[in-house]
């Protein structure tokens, strides 16, 4: 559908939805309640089974700047329905706002200031953890280091992403124009933790990057999707190849860039390892779980990790996975018994 460009939203927010019941009203009343008012809202609804569907149609009756979609079938992830919401996005400047999570109500006020007064692709704002009842859990994105007063190219702030995130990416208002040319080329069926690995595409993609004070509070919740442990958990490790892969090619073997992303990689791939050892799976996946876990660990970078990493971590998953995992069984065994 065409909209007249005086009639377009300035910001399209855009909201995956799956079994959002529990949390979808307050995500929705926290856009609805924003002292700017020029914005769409797209949540698209990823076949939930519960009420999501029912409320989301009972605020489209109540505000016409909501739309939404429901897919036919379960993606499995948060990835496929934003990037459905951002096609159907009507406006230049996208939003991320999970179904769990909510905005303070100047959110928009503050980020339409910071894109008005500089030329910029990229504008993140403060991520602000919260727990299921939206008390603060004292975490905040950005964390100190990062100086917030300083325009940045989105390179730049790539090293920041890597073996723990510096800053926040929910919080975002990009451009759609950079997210429509990066799903040209981005392989979004290689992980379920595509949006991680996307948001670097996109920082590598950005010239203009700033701060602004706008508060985005991300709830942790232990029923949402990413909290969950199946066979999807074990895809993180795909992705970190990916990454390395990315990493590698745009700054080089040897870059600090290089060595953040081998670090994450070994710890993710020894987190899986433990995960593996203290959960049941079905033979299946299990057997698809070890090829993931052994394709991973074809890909460490050992000569980044000296001095870098727990020297005797290093000397276990040296000695190969079995071993590495045996001697978790005996450590797991032990700290039990004290």
């Amino acid at each position: 559908m065409e909209i007249d460009d005086a009639k377009k939203p300035f910001f399209s927010i855009v909201m995956p939805a799956y079994n959002a019941e529990k949390f979808i009203g307050e995500a929705v009343d926290s856009v609805i309640a924003q002292s700017f008012h020029n914005w769409e809202l797209v949540i698209v609804d990823d076949c939930s089974n519960d009420r999501t569907s029912d409320i989301i149609k009972n605020y489209i009756d109540k505000d016409n700047r909501i739309i939404a979609y429901k897919a036919s079938k379960n993606s499995g992830s948060a990835f496929q329905p934003r990037k459905k919401a951002i096609e159907m996005a009507n406006s230049e400047w996208i939003l991320y706002l999970d179904s769990d999570d909510y905005i303070e109500k100047d959110y928009l006020s503050n980020f339409y200031f910071a894109i008005e007064s500089a030329s910029l692709d990229l504008v993140l704002g403060e991520m602000v953890f919260v727990n299921e009842y939206g008390a603060s859990i004292g975490v905040t994105l950005p964390l100190p280091k990062v100086n917030t007063t300083k325009k940045y190219k989105g390179r730049e702030l790539v090293k920041d992403t890597l073996n723990g995130w510096a800053i926040g990416f929910n919080c975002a208002a990009i451009k759609k124009n950079i997210l429509m040319n990066i799903f040209d080329f981005f392989d979004i069926n290689s992980s379920s933790l595509a949006d991680d690995e996307m948001s670097r595409y996109i920082l590598l993609k950005t010239n203009g990057v700033a701060f602004v004070d706008a508060k985005y509070y991300y709830r942790i919740n232990p029923e949402s999707i990413t909290n969950r442990v199946s066979v999807k958990t074990f895809d993180i490790l795909d992705s970190d190849i990916s990454i390395l892969n990315l990493i590698e090619k745009e700054f080089g073997a040897s870059s600090l860039e290089m060595e953040r992303a081998a670090i994450m990689q070994f710890h993710d791939l020894s987190r899986c390892i433990v995960i593996l050892c203290t959960n049941k799976f079905s033979i299946k996946d299990k057997i698809n779980i070890e090829k993931k876990i052994k394709h991973s660990y074809g890909h460490i970078k050992w000569s980044l990790l000296n001095g870098k990493v727990n020297r005797l971590k290093i000397l276990a998953m040296r000695s190969g996975l079995k071993s590495f995992k045996l001697m978790y069984k005996i450590y797991e065994f032990t700290w039990r018994r004290k």
